[in-house]
């Protein structure tokens, strides 16, 4: 039985993601239990632990208890970190570009003859 602020992991019952013995059983994203719909009832009431997204309400078969996972801030900060990566490497390739331009203008003026 759950209880609310459980963390759960819920059914992935979309087609997507290959032939059935590859597609994953349950989705990435960690659910948190809101609340249960009756004292005896076996439905629950889900949101996502992080970010947005719309409460869910779910039958316990569709739900995998995981509070024993890892908290995503891990995951968060690693893309942080990838975003850094991604704004360096464009701040690389801005250089690279500004020097190729001017060597290729110092050709253009050799050429010519401005500069010897």
């Amino acid at each position: 039985m759950l209880s609310p602020g459980d963390r759960v992991l819920v059914r992935n019952m979309s087609e997507r993601g290959g032939p059935g013995k590859l597609r994953s059983y349950w989705k990435d994203q960690i659910h948190v239990v809101v609340s249960q719909k009756g004292d005896s009832s076996p439905v629950y009431e889900a949101k996502p632990e992080w970010g947005t997204g719309r409460g869910r309400i779910l039958h316990h078969n569709m739900l995998m208890p995981c509070n024993a996972l890892p908290l995503e801030i891990s995951a968060q900060s690693t893309k942080q970190g990838q975003s850094c990566k991604k704004q360096r490497k464009r701040h690389k390739d801005t250089k690279q570009s500004e020097t190729s331009e001017d060597s290729a203008a110092q050709m253009r003026m050799s050429v010519i003859g401005l500069i010897d």
